[in-house]
């Protein structure tokens, strides 16, 4: 073999394409990592509704939950008092129980009892629902030690969820008891330690709140104090304040004149059109909107009610006597006065010691209510007073306009079990926000394995639709090639045949006249070119797979080309077939190889030797010939195209040479190429 032999191109075809379905594995791939992730991505309702039937119902509770709170009363600002409410001893466990008991004076009736949490922040306690307990019941009895008590509410099985600052309502209609009590069965930790603490209980007969100034007794009592003391229970103050509606006030109430000292007495009256019954006095504090942070604004530190039958005030009833102690400002809470029914027709609040304002003294009231019965009578009345200030937003017809400086009032019943529904509606609405953003994500995740399917199956159409334009094509370019196959060996090998069969006959007429030369070459040219046609032929349409096909065309080209050189093919352990790219380059490879070795080696023998090992399929050719120098196995460019054919087939080619000792070419290839 000669390191010059001539390099015929090879052409390298590039197959990468940019598939669509990278963009769907792609897809794939972001939507797994998506789901991964857990993302809380929101779908649009229609789509949630489809995926997750309960996200709809779901949604529907909480859409009609909204429109019920929309309708309730709205949640109070948190009233400040100085009197927080009940504190039992600590205890070192939560399953400790602790009572507190209520005596209204005789058996009484009444409808419904409401607890109210207190509020306090200590410790890790936020302020609202401060000890409020986890487990407890309430119970009504006749007797103080409950021998025989008459179950109300029973919270012992689960625990309660703090209420806040919303108050629980127990209806309990056409009760009757002279005692109730409230036990906590699981005491609320704080700190490592565990107690009980209540704001206020109500017990409502009607429009009244029976409990206020009853006499509270308890199992035990946190060291008494004005913030902490079982009596706090029942003075009508708690975090709560005033029932109130949604309409706003028209005015802040009534005003006294000013004093420049507290003891100057001042008082307000409040004349009924004739004398009726009268069960309770109920005083509200005014909290001005000019003056926004003083609630209680104008309470008199002392002060003392009064009645009389008379509309000019004639022989009046001493109702309530808070002259000696300063009274401990209620904030905007109203102080309930209960009276003995007497028939009264004139009202009167009597200050003796005024509240401080700027520098100066005041009394000031929101309302001053009038009730018999369950029907508060001085709404509207006339007011009369020992002196008043004038303004636009304080007028003697604020003090009967039914409302407080802020709001219009409600009835305690109505408002407080409204409130109640709130705490409960609001407790809902946050466990039906947690269930919708389950579902939601649970729906995320839904609509991301059904878009993963859906691309899959997109992908699987699309690579069977590229598959079948694929095959469509090739059998196309097969249909081709047979015709240009068919048409090269039908014309133009027919006519080379012909062309060498007439040089043939004229070369051997022409011996006599000398011409046979001439003739005889164009014979050699034609056969060549017939055979040259043959192998494009074969190259060119499509053939089984077959080896055998492959190792009967080594043999005609070496018959061909080799001619009187002595040369031997060996096989050992093929493939039955191989695919026809393989199959060209092995053959254009081994064809130049031989014509090499017959026009440049000079050799005598050449040696061909095709076998399968492991998963290599290996092709050596060796010759006897001239052989070349090392250093040509860089330089020379007839190694070229041997080399291109071994990269076209995935493989590698080892050269072997030395002057005067022949050439030997090894390839080797992986199998499945």
């Amino acid at each position: 073999m000669h390191p010059h032999w001539p390099a015929p191109r090879v052409r390298l075809r590039n197959h990468s394409r940019v598939r669509p379905l990278s963009f769907i594995f792609a897809f794939i791939g972001f939507a797994t990592a998506s789901l991964a992730e857990d993302r809380a991505h929101v779908l649009p309702a229609p789509l949630l509704r489809w995926l997750e039937p309960a996200w709809g119902l779901a949604d529907a509770r909480f859409q009609s939950n909204a429109a019920a709170l929309a309708r309730l009363p709205v949640t109070p600002h948190t009233q400040p008092t100085a009197r927080l409410g009940y504190h039992s001893f600590f205890a070192p466990q939560p399953n400790v129980a602790k009572w507190l008991q209520v005596d209204l004076g005789a058996p009484t009736a009444f409808d419904s009892v409401v607890l109210v949490a207190a509020e306090a922040a200590e410790d890790a306690s936020p302020g609202p629902g401060y000890g409020f307990p986890l487990r407890f019941r309430v119970e009504a009895a006749d007797d103080e030690h409950f021998a025989e008590p008459r179950l109300l509410a029973d919270h012992t099985e689960a625990d309660f969820p703090n209420p806040g600052n919303l108050p629980v309502f127990i209806s309990a209609p056409g009760s009757h008891a002279r005692y109730v009590r409230i036990t906590a069965t699981r005491l609320r930790p704080r700190g490592g330690r565990c107690f009980f603490a209540l704001g206020e209980m109500m017990i409502l007969r009607g429009q009244h709140n029976i409990a206020v100034g009853c006499p509270v007794r308890a199992i035990d009592s946190y060291p008494a104090s004005l913030a902490w003391h079982t009596q706090n229970v029942t003075d009508g103050c708690s975090a709560l304040g005033p029932p109130v509606e949604n309409s706003p006030s028209p005015s802040n109430g009534w005003h006294s004149e000013m004093s420049n000292t507290p003891d100057a007495v001042q008082w307000v009256q409040v004349t009924l059109s004739e004398a009726v019954p009268v069960t309770e006095v109920r005083l509200y504090p005014a909290s001005p909107t000019d003056y926004p942070m003083r609630s209680g604004f104008g309470f008199p530190l002392r002060f003392r009610v009064e009645g009389s039958a008379h509309a000019d005030f004639s022989e009046p009833v001493l109702l309530h006597d808070a002259t000696d102690q300063d009274f401990v400002n209620p904030g905007e809470n109203p102080v309930s006065i209960f009276t003995a029914g007497q028939r009264l027709q004139a009202i009167r609040v009597t200050a003796t010691r005024l509240w401080e304002r700027n520098l100066d003294f005041a009394f000031a009231l929101a309302e001053l209510e009038v009730w018999s019965g369950d029907r508060n009578v001085a709404r509207g009345a006339p007011v009369s007073s020992s002196g008043d200030t004038l303004r636009p937003k304080w007028q003697p017809v604020g003090l009967t306009d039914g409302a407080t400086s802020r709001w219009f009032i409600a009835g305690w019943p109505e408002w407080l079990r409204g409130l109640s529904e709130r705490r409960e509606l609001e407790l809902q609405q946050s466990q039906l926000t947690a269930e919708l953003e389950a579902l939601n994500r649970s729906a995320v995740r839904l609509a991301v394995r059904w878009l993963v399917v859906a691309a899959l199956a997109l992908g699987v159409l699309i690579g069977l639709w590229l598959w079948r334009g694929r095959r469509q094509r090739q059998l196309a370019t097969e249909r081709l090639r047979e015709r240009i196959a068919a048409d090269l060996h039908d014309e133009i090998g027919s006519q080379l045949a012909s062309i060498a069969l007439l040089s043939q006959v004229g070369a051997q007429r022409g011996e006599a006249t000398g011409q046979g030369a001439v003739l005889t070459e164009i014979h050699d040219i034609a056969r060549e070119t017939s055979a040259a046609m043959r192998d494009i032929v074969w190259l060119v349409r499509p053939s089984p797979a077959s080896v055998d096909d492959l190792l009967l065309r080594f043999r005609e080209v070496a018959t061909r080309l080799l001619g009187q050189i002595e040369w031997e093919l060996r096989t050992e352990a093929l493939p039955a077939s191989l695919p026809l790219e393989v199959r060209r380059h092995l053959y254009l490879f081994t064809r130049e190889a031989l014509r090499n070795a017959a026009i440049h080696a000079h050799a005598r023998r050449v040696d061909i030797r095709f076998f399968s090992e492991a998963d290599r399929l290996v092709l050596t050719i060796s010759d006897d010939g001239v052989g070349f120098l090392s250093e040509a196995l860089t330089t020379g460019t007839g190694l070229v195209s041997l080399r291109s054919r071994a990269a076209a087939l995935g493989g590698t080619l080892k050269i072997d040479s030395a002057p005067a000792q022949g050439t030997r070419l090894v390839l080797t290839m992986p199998l499945k190429s």
